[in-house]
């Protein structure tokens, strides 16, 4: 087997701890980093400040075109990793939650994996900075009065596999969703009795009067049919 380098960029707003930008390539340049800056950096955010570290891909020429979007870049001192913290433990989450439990056949399967854990990332995972919070839900608070409203038995937790179950996301069942559930439960149920007492009307007496509204509902050789 033939194993080969392959560098991934991330870009990280540190407010509100959201990968915003992520890609991958064997061989990165300075333009094809300016342009992952130039996807990362929508004109819509009033970003000031860029903090990068000093990768040749980071030229003067890079730096020059991000000072004319009107922010400031700054950088890392050599051999500092600690200067960029944030990005840092972002690079460090990624290989122990993700990378170190796949084996990546190529480019494209790195990006695909990436892809659905970045998504987990930003949408799904607890960060302990936030309060702990997501970055997609960093401005959502709970109402007040609800820190100790009881929970009702009946509710449902859903379960959403993450990576083929490397990582799981819970959240509550919506209780619309669920009532419309239980709703077309009651109809089925009353549709089947009534079909099951005309077919064996000495099992299934119809003596409920919701049965006897059903029409339009013949039996035949055990089976029901529509007529």
């Amino acid at each position: 087997a033939t194993f080969r380098v392959i560098y991934v960029f991330v870009a990280l707003e540190i407010g509100s701890r959201r990968l915003i930008h992520f890609n991958a390539t064997e061989h990165p340049t300075a333009e094809w980093t300016l342009q992952q800056l130039r996807e990362a950096l929508p004109g819509d955010q009033q970003y000031k400040f860029l903090l990068h570290d000093r990768h040749k891909t980071f030229s003067a020429g890079l730096d020059e075109e991000i000072e004319r979007w009107g922010i400031t870049v700054l950088k890392s001192p050599v051999h500092s990793p600690t200067a960029n913290a944030f990005c840092e433990r972002l690079i460090g989450t990624i290989r122990r939650e993700c990378l170190d439990y796949l084996i990546p056949l190529n480019e494209s399967h790195l990006k695909r994996t990436l892809r659905e854990w970045v998504r987990h990332y930003n949408s799904g995972r607890p960060h302990q900075s936030l309060g702990p919070g997501i970055p997609d839900q960093v401005e959502r608070t709970l109402p007040a009065g609800d820190d100790h409203k009881p929970v009702s038995r009946n509710r449902r937790v859903i379960a959403k596999s993450i990576l083929g179950g490397l990582h799981h996301e819970y959240r509550w069942a919506d209780v619309a969703c669920l009532t419309h559930k239980w709703q077309r439960l009651r109809q089925f149920t009353t549709l089947w009795s009534s079909c099951a007492a005309q077919a064996f009307p000495g099992i299934y007496p119809r003596s409920r009067p919701e049965l006897s509204s059903i029409q339009q509902l013949s039996v035949a050789r055990g089976r029901v049919r529509w007529s």
